[in-house]
């Protein structure tokens, strides 16, 4: 018995060599969509701590200027935690309109790699699998039904997590740019 992330299966219970690679496959995919969760759970946490400091400086402030600067910069702040709510929802239509066309695999791809995962096809990664890491020749490369379903769960998973790595990049830099905007406007107010 095997057991990494919460999940344990039988080693010896998998129908090939290439649906134990895969599921190894799936479960380092799973744990980046844990870091991925993890990270937006905190990013959401102080970001709104952050936006609620704002928003109460935008409350308090009597001068015009600088509450139209503050009150810009929540805006931009808000826009980066909706983003960050947003991850938490990784339908099947947010993750295509997000993640785009994918780039082409290449010879020198890392099956390790969320990243380079989402790129893949299902039985053109199980291809992949059993060319570079279990040494088949080309010809004789078949794709049962388990490998091919596995290898779903690891291309869809790779894209989710791809998904939410974005939206967390997406999210920081609003919320680094409304943090920004509120310091321009503080210290312009102060020089004024």
């Amino acid at each position: 018995m095997v057991e990494r992330s919460g999940f344990a299966y039988d080693r010896d219970a998998l129908s090939a060599p290439a649906e134990h690679r895969l599921l190894l496959q799936l479960q380092l995919v799973v744990d980046w969509l844990r870091l991925a969760e993890q990270r937006h759970q905190w990013f959401i946490l102080l970001g709104s701590a952050g936006l609620a400091v704002m928003l109460s400086l935008v409350s308090s402030t009597t001068d015009e200027n600088p509450r139209y600067g503050m009150g810009l910069a929540a805006a931009i702040m808000m826009t980066g935690l909706m983003s960050g709510v947003l991850s938490f929802y990784p339908t099947s239509r947010i993750v295509s309109r997000i993640a785009g066309k994918s780039i082409a695999p290449a010879p020198d791809n890392n099956l390790y790699d969320f990243q380079h995962l989402a790129r893949y096809d299902p039985d053109p990664l199980v291809r992949a699998v059993k060319l570079w890491y279990l040494n088949d020749l080309p010809a004789s490369i078949t794709v049962s039904r388990g490998e091919h379903d596995l290898a779903t769960e690891v291309v869809v998973n790779a894209k989710i997590a791809c998904t939410k790595m974005r939206l967390f990049s997406l999210g920081l830099a609003a919320f680094a740019i409304g943090a920004i905007v509120a310091l321009v406007s503080a210290l312009a107010a102060l020089v004024a």
